[in-house]
């Protein structure tokens, strides 16, 4: 069945007197990095193209803007929030008297500028041209001649000062950020001001480009548990396949040595696609390669949107996808192929089959293989942390009633909630809330202190199918048996 949402929202009508359940929102993501413009330090709600382009074009080494446009070119509208921690003094170097030459009335600077771009003419004082009348200057650093003015004439030679991102000065210290003696927050430490904000917490964590630094990965786990969101974790650029294989290990080296069920480990590090911003002819000069992460993410929100929450993002299409960083040996029934061991021990990736495109491929979280509970599926443990967020907030308007109503209208709202979702398809039949005697003893009770158990299981994916072959001989009779 499909799960709807208007801007992320799913909301499910119970009947209990009036009142209502809203499921909280289970596809918001927080895309934390740099962005050549836009707000600073202020977690930013964008909903749309139109409101992604406050953080600029898509400029190479400024994650934002590449990954605010993969989600929309699979997942369209939705809800994202952007953290921008670009510091134009820290995160640049000066670039200082380039020479560039006019020709058929245009030319390219070496780097994107940042900020202001001074101009000298071929006498090597000010130009005197205007911007926007005379020429324009794009974010990527083409320059077109608008007018007949002078110093732009074909052949003149003109010498341009500006800043360049040095992606060398974006430490994990900046993405992490800081929480000041005034309780102003930086970084990823603004994800706990998200609720605050915006009344929901995020459910998609990523980083795209920078998830591989270690500390922010280890603070990024730290959130997600926090506010019960799914982080999305990859391999550093150039991770080959038997590095990742090892990564799981003691002797690992990338950071995925750990069974964090709210981790998404993915592999390959970056993914090709047809960029529509490319100022190429043809697409191959027109392909990216962009963080998995950012991929994963829309996957996942179209899913949600799609399908359900509750439903695996593995074996789901990525329709922009044309290639990958590394090709891997893949296949849905040889154990031995790359993308089956990467699998076999909690490594997502993806699957490319013949005229059939490049598909998510992987169901597990960084919990599995040391553990083998149903936990370790990405999507159940999704589904848990959606409704077990939905069912509390449900009650906080009941905290403080006397404990006899709360008992029979939180038993009732929960009830009627998990008979939706199993309605749906989101939990197996008999999954319910109940209010045993043996969890509430009457000393508790007289404390104010009231215990409900749910009991429920999500359904996990039908990760593997198995056809029994048996030889029948006697079917052989029917050959003398013809009508």
């Amino acid at each position: 069945m499909s799960a709807e949402f208007l801007h992320g929202v799913e909301t499910i009508e119970v009947k209990s007197g009036g009142n209502q359940i809203t499921v909280v929102r289970a596809s918001v993501a927080v895309v934390l990095g740099i962005a050549p413009k836009g707000p600073k330090n202020d977690p930013i709600l964008c909903l749309s193209e139109a409101q992604d382009a406050q953080f600029g074009k898509t400029v190479d080494g400024f994650n934002i803007p590449r990954t605010l446009q993969l989600i929309r070119s699979i997942a369209g509208g939705c809800a994202v929030i952007v953290i921008n921690v670009f510091d134009e003094t820290t995160h640049t170097t000066a670039v200082a008297s380039e020479t560039q030459t006019v020709v058929d009335g245009a030319l390219q600077l070496a780097f994107p500028p940042i900020g202001t771009v001074t101009i000298k003419n071929d006498a090597d004082t000010n130009t005197t041209a205007v911007l926007g009348t005379d020429y324009t200057l794009d974010d990527f650093g083409k320059l077109l001649v608008l007018s007949n003015h002078a110093d732009f004439a074909n052949g003149k030679t003109l010498k341009f000062s500006y800043k360049k991102l040095n992606p060398s000065g974006v430490l994990g210290t900046h993405l992490i950020g800081a929480v000041a003696s005034d309780g102003s927050r930086t970084g990823a430490k603004l994800i706990d001001f998200i609720y605050t904000k915006f009344g929901y917490n995020a459910k998609i964590l990523l980083a795209p480009g920078y998830s591989s630094l270690t500390a922010l990965a280890t603070e990024m786990r730290t959130i997600a548990d926090r506010i019960r969101a799914t982080w999305l974790h990859d391999a550093p650029y150039g991770t080959s396949v038997s590095t990742a294989l090892t990564a799981r290990g003691n002797t690992g080296t990338i950071g995925w040595n750990n069974a964090h069920r709210r981790s998404v480990l993915l592999f390959p590090s970056s993914l090709k696609y047809v960029d529509p911003n490319g100022t190429g002819t043809t697409d191959e000069e027109n392909t990216k390669e962009f963080p998995y992460s950012a991929f994963m993410a829309a996957v996942m929100i179209w899913n949600d949107k799609q399908n359900g929450y509750w439903y695996s993002p593995s074996n789901k299409p990525m329709s922009n996808v044309v290639g990958a960083e590394k090709i891997i040996t893949a296949s849905y029934t040889d154990s031995s192929a790359e993308n089956q061991q990467l699998n076999a021990i909690g490594i997502t990736t993806y699957m490319n089959s013949f005229a059939a495109g490049f598909k998510t491929f992987g169901n597990r979280n960084a919990s599995f293989p040391s553990n083998t509970d149903p936990h370790t599926f990405v999507n159940i443990v999704r589904t848990d942390d959606i409704v077990s967020e939905s069912l509390e907030e449900a009650v906080t308007k009941h905290i403080d009633l006397p404990v006899t109503i709360v008992a029979d209208i939180a038993l009732q709202e929960g009830n009627n909630l998990m008979a939706a979702l199993v309605q749906r398809g989101a939990f197996m039949a008999g999954s319910e809330i109940r209010l045993n005697d043996s969890d509430n003893p009457p000393e508790e009770l007289a404390q104010g202190h009231i215990t409900f158990e749910r009991v429920y299981m999500v359904p996990p994916p039908t990760e593997r199918i198995t056809f029994k072959n048996r030889i029948e001989i006697q079917l052989l009779k029917n050959l003398l048996n013809k009508d």
